[in-house]
């Protein structure tokens, strides 16, 4: 009997390694680096690097995987469970203040600020079990040494390819569950976000594009959050590539903003941390199909410690401490996934 997908990962005694999840592709685990074949995995950075938060984590990568196992059980067996000793907010709660207030005065119509929130624990977590732990129904985990690994649960599909037709998503706005979606709904700060980032995902795709249709507003749920939802449906002309789509799409304003230039100068300047690969496309690649998940609900796991990073859009009407709140929001899936 096949041993489960997430067991039989941990013991590879080889790197790299990644674990894909999602419903429509179904469970692929894969370790070490082969030849360059049909497969390959990867993501790289938002955008160039400034700090040492990823410390040797790559920042451009994708590779084939030597050996891998397909559709087998995610389940693992190991509660991550481990005390935590110090938490440190990048940025802090005034800086926030400050820099929600810096964007607000600006001309850009949003900019998404994140936040690094880091803990150091009492021992190493297995990012196995804890990704094992996380509710979702995309799950992801790339580690390219024994002790770093980037693994999230993230909601948004930046893009989906079979052959020729691709799928593709306009997500903004956000309420905890409990909240009713008719006030996600009726928000126009929420609407005027959500508008953005379709508005962007049209643009870009029609040029790409035989057809492309926009389908109606959904409110989609998550484990522990809710969103404002467009679904896209296209189908690409002759010679367009996933090279193409993953320039054209990435970054939405949903991670980035609106004027994407001026949006992602103003996070180069306010943000003191490196976002790495977090909001940036993850994914893979291959002749028949592709997809990038846009890597947010992520952390970054480094020895006995683990980075869990958030972003909230900041536009007219926005308030910094509902945008802190929704930070806070945002982590809790990880954060409390063993209690």
């Amino acid at each position: 009997m096949r041993q489960p997908s997430l067991v039989w990962l941990k013991a590879q005694p080889i790197y790299p390694k990644v674990y894909w999840e999602t419903p429509a592709d179904g469970i692929i685990a894969g370790a070490g680096q082969g030849a360059q074949g049909d497969l390959v995995f990867g993501g790289r950075d938002f955008m160039p690097r400034r700090y040492t938060t990823w410390g040797k984590f790559p920042s451009h990568a994708y590779f084939s995987p030597l050996k891998v196992m397909r559709g087998t059980s995610p389940i693992y067996v190991d509660p991550p469970v481990t005390l935590i000793k110090k938490r440190t907010d990048l940025p802090n709660y005034k800086t926030w203040e400050q820099n929600v207030k810096e964007v607000l005065e600006s001309p850009c119509e949003k900019v998404v600020l994140a936040r690094a929130t880091r803990f150091e624990l009492a021992e190493p977590i297995c990012p196995f079990s804890l990704l094992s732990s996380l509710k979702g129904k995309n799950r992801f985990l790339f580690q390219f040494a024994p002790d770093t690994a980037f693994i999230g649960t993230s909601p948004e599909t930046l893009y989906r390819r079979v052959e020729r037709k691709v799928e593709s998503a306009a997500i903004a706005g956000t309420r905890p569950l409990e909240v009713d979606a008719e006030e996600l709904l009726a928000s126009a700060k929420d609407q005027k976000e959500v508008a953005l980032v379709r508005e962007m995902i049209e643009r870009e795709l029609s040029p790409l594009c035989t057809r492309l249709e926009v389908g109606k507003q959904e409110v989609l749920k998550t484990p522990s959050l809710q969103h404002l939802h467009y679904p896209f449906t296209a189908a690409l002309k002759g010679g367009v590539g996933d090279q193409e789509l993953l320039k054209a799409l990435h970054p939405t304003p949903a991670v980035g903003g609106t004027p994407r230039e001026e949006a992602l100068a103003a996070i180069a300047r306010l943000e003191p941390f490196d976002r790495g690969w977090y909001a940036a496309p993850v994914g893979y690649i291959s002749k028949e199909a592709s997809h990038h998940l846009v890597a947010i609900r992520s952390a970054l796991i480094q020895g006995s410690s683990i980075t869990l990073f958030a972003g909230a859009g900041i536009v007219p009407g926005s308030h910094p401490e509902s945008e802190w709140a929704e930070l806070e929001s945002k982590i809790t899936h990880i954060l409390y996934a063993n209690p």
